[in-house]
């Protein structure tokens, strides 16, 4: 139940955060078109996320017994978390190809500031998934929807 509550705030803050973008790209660029698309993506992979967790986790119950019960996700789970990499990366483009309003400027800069911290905790985090599990897991798994 956790590893659901977990991956549902955590992609709360990347539909967000991705709208927050949209809003900011004018609709006659094709950024917005693309920016859309990404968050289309980004709906299915937290739906696909959500199956895989539950699916895994329920069908593989070695992990109840455990003296420290946690359900390890695996390498689809963590390729998965690494979307953050077009959160980061589609805000430099709108910072680079248009002028803005100096309040949406700053608003894309703190996004974009955003954006970075989530994605690095997130690349820590997969490390952590696709190594053995443990408290570093748990870890940056509670710090990343909390940047």
């Amino acid at each position: 139940m956790v590893a659901l509550n977990f991956t549902n705030t955590l992609w709360a803050s990347r539909m967000s955060i991705i709208f927050a973008v949209i809003r900011l790209i004018p609709t006659q660029m094709r950024l917005r078109q693309i920016t859309n698309s990404f968050a289309v993506l980004f709906g299915l992979m937290w739906i696909g996320l959500l199956i895989q967790k539950v699916y895994v986790c329920a069908s593989d119950k070695y992990w109840y017994h455990l003296p420290k019960p946690q359900c390890h996700l695996g390498h689809g789970v963590a390729a998965m978390e690494l979307a953050n990499v077009a959160l980061a990366v589609i805000p430099i483009y709108l910072l680079r190809d248009i002028t803005l309003v100096k309040s949406h400027r700053k608003m894309l800069i703190v996004i974009f500031s955003s954006s970075l911290l989530v994605t690095l905790t997130s690349i820590i985090h997969a490390v952590y998934v696709l190594g053995p599990t443990g408290l570093l897991e748990a870890m940056t798994a509670q710090a990343e929807p909390s940047l």
